[in-house]
């Protein structure tokens, strides 16, 4: 099964595919296409088809009806496929550089995922939903690990960039397009975003499965946490609904969620 690491946009819940307010947990195959969501609302689970292999899944909220809809993304064509939930209509089509990595998330503020790519060589490009204007900037480059999130809280997704060798981050804001740069003593492994204290603002998180580690600084208060998690594989999404990111990992025994109301704790 593959399952793509999500970063958190605050516009709504990453992964709802039921609308009812709490991350789903879903798995997609690449041989066949085949998607397997298990409803939270009431425990159901759903089975679609949708992709192939080459291709990503990137499932986000494209039409913003609060639910999310199937998607993924052919890198080598920058090929969109989407099927929304409401309706089932299917949207086929093509935006970006081929070759760049997708990032759809909720950039100008309506709710509704827009079509994000970057390339290799750090060039952005996002077209806008309101408008349909298409927004390029140049941000890292080929050694840099991009994530994306709502880092200053107003609603608007955010990108960034992370410098493993300098530990280092590059945050670009969507309203203004500064950037702020920060050194983070603790960062260490694969780069994740989530609001870990509910506040609205996304975190940089890193998750090290060498050490079973996933560190992050609150941006609350500032205060760095770190949760020791055992597993081949980390996922963030808020799976009980109280606004704060929750972590799901895969360990031999199967699939296990730490509720950031229950102060990450296995159950």
């Amino acid at each position: 099964l593959t399952i793509n690491p999500p970063s958190l946009a605050r516009a709504a819940v990453i992964h709802d595919f039921d609308g009812d307010g709490k991350s789903d947990r879903w798995s997609w195959r690449p041989n066949d296409g085949r998607w397997l969501i298990q409803h939270s609302s009431n425990g159901s689970l759903g089975l679609r088809r949708l992709g192939s292999l080459g291709d990503v899944a990137v499932p986000a909220d494209y039409d913003g009806d609060g639910l999310t809809d199937l998607a993924v993304f052919t890198a080598a064509e920058s090929r969109w496929q989407i099927v929304y939930s409401t309706t089932g209509e299917a949207r086929d089509e093509s935006f970006g550089a081929a070759g760049g990595q997708a990032f759809p998330a909720d950039y100008d503020g309506d709710r509704k995922a827009d079509l994000a790519i970057r390339t290799a060589q750090g060039e952005w490009q996002i077209r806008r939903t309101t408008d349909g204007e298409i927004i390029s900037f140049t941000l890292g480059g080929e050694n840099e690990q991009a994530v994306i999130g709502d880092f200053d809280g107003d609603g608007l997704t955010d990108t960034a960039v992370y410098r493993a060798s300098a530990r280092l981050a590059l945050m670009r804001h969507s309203h203004d397009g500064t950037i702020q740069a920060m050194h983070l003593p603790y960062a260490e492994g694969l780069p994740l975003t989530g609001d870990f204290d509910g506040d609205g603002k996304a975190e940089l998180a890193f998750w090290s499965a060498d050490k079973s580690q996933l560190c992050f600084k609150r941006s609350s208060d500032q205060q760095e946490q770190q949760l020791t998690i055992n597993g081949t594989a980390l996922w963030l999404g808020d799976y009980d609904g109280d606004g704060k990111s929750d972590c799901a990992n895969q360990q031999a025994s199967g699939w296990q969620i730490r509720l950031s109301s229950r102060a990450w704790q296995e159950f």
